[in-house]
């Protein structure tokens, strides 16, 4: 941008938005700054109503008229129950002026108290086009106890309202009551097959698949997020990383058997044995990719003949039931939506008026699909809450993911809509693996909304997976503090960061999780900001290790070790398997993407031979592999496992695929229907592979390690 009036307006517009004005371009290496278009069109979706750069000069003085005329900041942090001093902005001809407070504790009592503003210091002076303002300085005399407190503040005809987010400074984590190094297993649930499966993993497998690690000494297991999805006709969307909403689970991996209704419903018995029913489900349960249409069919029908027998009846379980819609008071909303979505049979944005707008009547959807819909998640928090009572009795317990957002058609845009910025789409700028830059097509949050509307929708998103899981992952970490924001109709390379409320976002999840006991993990891999990091380990979040980006061409140090209670993992959903990193698989597939040219293709194998030979030699020196399998990548896949095992690591996660040497990966980034993501199954069932020696003894070989008991070798 050159040095004109109004280029020099919008770039003080866009910091009073909190919109960064350049970041690192780790493709060239270069500082880049946004171009005036797209960065209008972000601020557009931040609610300024500027239209062109000739704006700027008055929509800069409207935002800081806006910022001096609020009295109150929409909420602050008080750390273990500090309450800072709060800033109160009155005009200046209100110096004088009698005041009043109330604050509201969570806790139930209200504290109140009178003065003169006269008489609270002040702390700054300013205003725009000669409207003067007072920044006055208003100290609570109380510490507060963690949680959630509103501030009423009044003068005489006007009142202002703040939230107060007392909070530990310090997230809980498990490891610091019990000193144990934990290990687990990583299978994505809808990938994990078995003998009498539905052509999908379901909450009955994931038991068993636990059980089993428990027996070996583990007490993790992780998958990907299993929240409401899109899996009927349409919208269709088997992303586990755009749900159809992050507030409910996915019905999907209900495990039908385990319902007790079942015993009482003779036409859902008759359906489940009837000959077709059996075929079509035994053609799923061949079949190497998920048909996740065919398979939440079958399902639906099920479920729905166990609906009607439950809502005819409730019987012995309405006290039960009656406990599920005590405890989520928003899921008669979400069943309207869902059952309004099943009666129309297209995405919300193409709804007629009310509807579309957020407003349902009954006769907007039938009752036998909103009877579904009820029951299955009913059923669904049942479940989901039972499995992760059980695991968290073993260690950690069930370890899930929460996704950064969510799908434009969900639940949670329509009710939402004020709190997701529309025209464009959270992504990320271009780096090395992704010249172009990259759009991941789903609304950010708006920061200013969340603020507004006291983060009411992001704690109940993170109360949702804490109700059953021990630990759970924070999806792009760096989110916390800013996110890409990619206009509508502009390339990835256009877009700009947008900033959040951090302080806010971390005191929600270090109170949530001592209120739940649940350990909490921020995804922070790739190039992060030295500041993500450091605040991470300041609120004690876990950070992740991933050994994949910890290899080096040395032969005296082939591996950065993990530090002292990281996740560990050998790699990610997002990354390539062991055997396809170790073969160069990955380099094929960058190149089809056009991610690599011929020249920078034949650069990356190189590096990858140095890197393999780097490795070989360090394991043999340091005695994780003999000469004799130095060409044995499962020998040396395993060498890798055990040397995390052996560090100070919090938890080490398996991936299981990698026990057998699965090539294909879960999921490439940047791609989308033209390669299989999310819908590839394992090889292996899981009675054959909990029964196989050589995995066996890996994991038995892990536990010593954990436990720091002799290796079986010695």
């Amino acid at each position: 941008m050159d040095g004109s009036n109004e280029l020099r307006a919008l770039r003080h517009l866009a910091r009073l938005w909190d919109v960064q004005l350049d970041y690192l371009n780790l493709l060239h290496g270069a500082r880049v700054s946004p171009r005036p278009e797209p960065l209008i069109a972000v601020l557009r979706a931040l609610g300024d109503p500027i239209q062109s750069i000739a704006d700027a000069p008055e929509a800069l003085r409207r935002r800081r008229l806006q910022m001096w005329r609020r009295m109150l900041p929409a909420s602050v942090v008080a750390w273990e129950g500090a309450v800072p001093p709060i800033p109160v902005r009155v005009p200046q001809k209100c110096a004088n002026l009698q005041w009043k407070y109330e604050l509201l504790r969570e806790d139930g009592p209200v504290h109140s108290q009178v003065g003169s503003l006269s008489e609270l210091p002040t702390v700054r002076a300013g205003g725009v086009d000669g409207e003067r303002f007072l920044v006055k300085r208003l100290v609570l005399p109380m510490a507060l106890p963690h949680g959630y407190h509103r501030l009423l503040f009044e003068l005489p005809g006007c009142s202002a309202e703040m939230m107060i987010i007392s909070a530990p400074s310090r997230a809980w984590r498990a490891e610091a009551n019990s000193g144990q190094r934990d290990w687990g297993v990583f299978m994505p649930l809808y990938a994990l097959r078995t003998n009498n499966d539905w052509g999908v993993g379901d909450l009955g497998d994931f038991q068993e698949l636990a059980d089993w690690v428990h027996g070996k000494g583990g007490g993790v297991v992780a998958s990907l997020p299993m929240l409401a999805g899109f899996m009927g006709p349409q919208p269709h969307e088997p992303s586990p990383y755009s749900p159809a909403s992050r507030l409910f689970w996915n019905e999907l991996y209900i495990d039908i058997d385990a319902i007790p209704e079942l015993a009482n419903c003779a036409p859902a018995r008759e359906r489940l044995a009837s000959e077709g029913f059996q075929n079509l489900l035994a053609g799923l349960r061949r079949d190497d990719l998920i048909n996740y249409r065919d398979v939440f069919a079958l399902k639906r029908v099920i479920l729905d003949e166990l609906a009607q027998t439950f809502f005819a009846d409730p019987g012995r379980r309405a006290a039960d039931y009656l406990r599920f819609t005590e405890s989520q008071p928003q899921v008669e909303d979400y069943v309207q939506f869902r059952a309004a979505g099943d009666r129309l049979g297209r995405s919300w944005h193409t709804w007629p008026e009310p509807l579309r707008s957020g407003h349902l009547r009954e006769g907007d959807w039938l009752e036998r699909d909103h009877h579904y819909h009820l029951y299955a998640q009913f059923i669904a928090d049942e479940q989901f809450l039972s499995l992760g009572k059980r695991l968290a009795e073993h260690g950690h317990g069930l370890y899930l993911d929460m996704p950064l957002g969510a799908s434009s058609d969900s639940y949670d845009v329509w009710r939402e809509r004020d709190l997701f910025a529309s025209g464009v789409s959270g992504g990320a700028p271009p780096d090395g693996f992704f010249a172009l830059g990259q759009d991941w097509g789903f609304p950010p949050l708006h920061p200013i909304q969340l603020r507004e509307q006291g983060f009411r929708y992001e704690i109940n998103a993170i109360r949702q997976l804490m109700r059953a899981a021990s630990m759970v992952r924070i999806d792009h970490v760096m989110g916390l503090h800013r996110l890409f924001w990619v206009p509508r109709g502009f390339k990835p390379a256009d877009g700009v960061y947008v900033r959040y409320p951090t302080e806010e976002r971390f005191a929600i999840l270090t109170l949530e999780s001592h209120r739940t006991q649940t350990t909490i993990v921020g995804e922070d891999l790739g190039t992060v900001p030295t500041i993500v990091r450091r605040e991470m380990n300041h609120h004690d979040l876990k950070r992740m290790y991933v050994m994949q980006f910890m290899f080096k061409p040395d032969p005296h140090k082939a591996i950065e070790p993990p530090l002292a209670g990281m996740v560990a993992h050998l790699n990610t959903h997002d990354t390539p398997t062991f055997r396809a990193f170790w073969d160069g698989l990955d380099l094929g597939i960058r190149r089809e993407l056009n991610l690599l040219d011929d020249r920078r293709l034949e650069e990356e194998r190189m590096a990858r031979r140095r890197v393999r030979w780097a490795l070989v030699n360090w394991l043999l020196d340091s005695g994780l592999i003999k000469l004799s399998e130095e060409n044995d990548p499962v020998k040396i896949m395993e060498a890798c496992y055990k040397y995390m095992a052996s560090s100070p690591a919090g938890v080490v996660l398996i991936n299981m695929e990698d026990l057998w040497l699965e090539p294909r990966p879960q999921n490439v980034p940047g791609t989308g229907h033209e390669r299989p993501n999310w819908r590839r199954r394992a090889v292996r069932t899981l009675e054959d592979f909990t029964a196989d020696p050589a995995i066996n003894a890996l994991l038995d070989e892990i536990n010593r390690r954990r436990r720091g008991e002799p290796s079986a070798a010695n």
